[in-house]
């Protein structure tokens, strides 16, 4: 077996040696800067897209972080309210629940019984996330002498 020599090293600005491209066989060298025309402009092309994909990613991130505190201040309106009803203080549990509700919530009050359940839904962000509607429920016991109101 014989081996065939190495390409052509050339000098490269700054004292380093490149190894020349091409074909050992025929001794085709092609310039390094030929390959390199063709590629101009591809990085900001590709960096346009690179943001593009985080803007998209971060809006997602942001729209599920939303969704998940209106899930959590939805049970807690709902939660709360359903504790103010069993106590008897049903004209303070639809404003107290509103105000821990995100803005624009529905707060329904049912008594059957003893039982008390209170739903709050509310679209995060004000609507911003289409289609998504998020709701809790929450139920308590109505205390000893308090009437249920239908």
């Amino acid at each position: 077996r014989t081996h065939s020599p190495p390409p052509p090293h050339r000098p490269v600005p700054g004292g380093r040696q490149e190894r020349a491209e091409g074909s050992a066989a025929t001794g085709d060298v092609a310039p390094a800067s030929a390959d390199l025309r063709g590629e101009r402009g591809s990085v900001s092309v590709e960096a346009a897209f690179v943001m593009c994909a985080l803007v998209a990613v971060l809006a997602i991130v942001l729209g599920g972080v939303w969704a998940v505190v209106a899930q959590v201040r939805c049970v807690d309106a709902a939660r709360e309210a359903a504790r103010l009803v069993a106590r008897g203080e049903s004209g303070r549990a639809d404003e107290v629940a509103r105000r821990l509700a995100p803005d624009g919530a529905s707060v329904a009050v049912r008594i059957a019984g003893d039982e008390v359940t209170v739903q709050v839904s509310a679209e995060p962000a004000g609507g911003g996330l289409a289609g998504l509607t998020v709701r809790a429920e929450a139920m308590a016991i109505l205390e000893p002498g308090v009437a249920g109101v239908p």
